[in-house]
C-alpha cells in the first residue's frame, strides 16, 4: 500500500516504524499539498495537533482516503465529528498501528470510541456508493431568479437521470419561501395524500452527532421513491412555522448525506437569500443558474449577480442554462448570456422549449422511468448531464445544413 503520511515529528517517527510505502512525508500542510498534487498514492494519514489537521482537511476537501489521526481518547471524541463533516476518517494512533503492524499488540478497547467498527462501515458505505474524485460534482444546487422559471422542474429531471445512470443520489427541497413537496410531487409524493408524517430537512436538526457513517441510521431520514431505485427525497416543511431554517441545518444535512450518495441535488429558492449566497459561497460544488428568454427574468438575473459581487462568489462555478428556449422566436443564445453576465457553454446549456411538455402539464408533472425521456426537454437534460455532470466527453454529431437551427458552439471562442 502507497501511503502518504504528514504531522509532527513524533507522529512520523511512529508511521515509520510500520510496514507501509511511503511514497511522501510532509513535515508542513503546504509540502501536503504538493504530494497530493503529484498522487499515486492508496492512502494519506495526517497527524498535526487536532486544529492543525482539521485545517489541512478542510483545505483539502474532496481528497479521498485521507485520515486524520489522533494521540488519544479525549481529542477522538472531541474533533470525530469534526472529521467526518469535512470527509475524513477519525482513528486513533494505536489503532492505526495495529491496523498495518499484525504482530504488535492488540489495542485496548474503548467502549465509547468503537473506530474499528468505524472503518467497517465507512469501508462497507465506500463499496456501495464510492465518493467522486474524478472533478465531477457532487453538490449541485438549482438556483433561479425568479419563480416559474423550471427550476424545480429541472432539478427533478435532473435528479432522475442521475439516478437512471447508476448514480445514487439524493435531492433536497430547500425552497424555504413556500410549504409542502413541491419536489416531492414531481414524484408522485403528495402532501394531501400522506399527510404530515413524511421526512423532511428539519428532521436533520435531531440527527445525532458522530453517527454520520450509520447508514442503516440515515436512510430513515430520507424518502425512497418508488419509480426510481437509486433515488431519495428530503423533502420541504409542511408548515410556515417551519420555514425559518438556517444554513447551518442545511449544511448537517448535505454533510451526512454527501458521504451517502454519489450526487446531491439542492432545489433552492427563487430569492437572493443569505441562506442561498451561503451555500453558493461555503457548500456546492456547482451552481446551475436557470433563465429563461424572458426580459424580466433576464433583468432578474442580472440584478441578482450585482447584488452579490459584494460576496467572494466564484463565478466559475455557475453554470448558465437558458431554459424554454424556442428557435423559431428566440434569435441568439449568446446575448441572452451576455446580459444576464454569465458565458453560455455549449448547446447542452440550452433547455428547448417543448409544447408537449408545457401544455400536458398533468401527464408530465409526475416524472417515471417510462416518460422520461418523452419530452425533449428530458433529451436534452440526458445531454447536458453527460456533457457537464459525469463529463462524458461527446462524439461530434453529424448534420446536414438547415437541419438544426440551434447556435452551434464555437470550440474556438467558447461561444454559442
Amino acid at each position: 500500500m502507497r501511503v502518504i503520511v504528514a504531522g509532527n515529528e513524533h507522529f512520523l517517527e511512529e508511521m515509520d516504524k510500520l510496514p507501509l510505502d511511503i511514497i511522501f512525508i510532509a513535515r508542513q500542510p503546504v509540502d501536503l499539498h504538493r504530494s497530493l498534487f503529484q498522487g499515486g498514492y492508496d492512502e494519506v494519514f495526517v497527524g498535526f495537533d487536532p486544529d492543525v489537521s482539521l485545517s489541512v482537511l478542510q483545505n483539502i476537501k474532496g481528497t479521498r482516503n485521507v485520515a486524520i489521526v489522533f494521540d488519544n481518547v479525549d481529542a477522538f471524541k472531541k474533533h470525530g465529528s469534526d472529521v467526518f463533516m469535512l470527509g475524513g476518517t477519525p482513528i486513533l494512533l494505536e489503532d492505526l498501528k495495529a491496523r498495518f503492524n499484525k504482530s504488535a499488540e492488540q489495542p485496548k478497547k474503548h467502549i465509547t470510541t468503537p473506530t474499528k467498527i468505524v472503518e467497517q462501515e465507512i469501508r462497507k458505505r465506500e463499496e456501495r456508493s464510492p465518493l467522486v474524485g474524478d472533478g465531477t460534482p457532487k453538490v449541485i444546487a438549482i438556483f433561479a431568479p425568479k419563480g416559474g422559471v423550471g427550476k424545480t422542474t429541472f432539478s427533478a429531471y435532473l435528479a432522475a437521470h442521475l439516478a437512471v445512470s447508476g448514480k445514487k443520489t439524493v435531492a433536497l427541497d430547500v425552497d424555504n419561501v413556500k410549504v409542502g413537496a413541491d419536489l416531492g410531487r414531481r414524484f408522485g409524493f403528495f402532501v394531501k395524500r400522506d399527510g404530515m408524517n413524511y421526512r423532511n430537512i428539519i428532521d436533520f436538526s435531531n440527527f445525532p452527532d458522530g453517527q454520520y457513517h450509520q447508514w442503516e441510521l440515515i436512510e430513515k431520514y430520507v424518502v425512497q421513491t418508488k419509480e426510481f431505485q437509486n433515488l431519495s427525497l428530503v423533502l420541504n416543511p409542511p408548515r410556515p412555522s417551519d420555514l425559518n431554517y438556517d444554513f447551518s441545518l442545511v449544511e448537517k444535512a448535505v454533510s451526512i448525506l454527501r458521504y451517502h450518495f454519489d450526487h446531491v441535488i439542492l432545489d433552492l429558492s427563487p430569492v437572493p437569500s443569505e441562506l442561498n449566497v451561503d451555500i453558493f459561497t461555503r457548500l456546492a460544488d456547482k451552481v446551475i443558474f436557470l433563465t429563461t428568454p424572458d426580459p424580466a427574468v433576464i433583468d432578474g438575473a442580472r440584478t441578482f449577480l450585482d447584488a452579490v459581487s459584494k460576496y467572494e462568489i466564484n463565478l466559475s462555478m455557475l453554470h448558465l442554462v437558458i431554459n424554454m428556449f424556442d428557435q423559431k422566436h428566440d434569435k441568439n443564445a449568446n446575448k441572452i448570456a451576455h446580459h444576464v453576465g454569465l458565458p453560455l457553454r455549449g448547446q447542452s446549456s440550452i433547455m428547448p422549449y417543448d409544447p408537449l411538455f408545457r401544455e400536458k402539464r398533468m401527464e408530465m408533472a409526475v416524472i417515471t422511468k417510462k416518460t422520461l425521456n418523452k419530452n425533449n426537454f428530458s433529451k436534452q437534460m440526458d445531454r447536458f448531464i453527460k456533457e457537464h455532470i459525469l463529463l462524458e466527453k461527446q462524439k461530434p454529431e453529424k448534420r446536414r445544413a438547415g437541419f438544426l437551427k440551434l447556435p452551434f458552439f464555437s470550440k474556438k471562442t467558447g461561444e454559442v
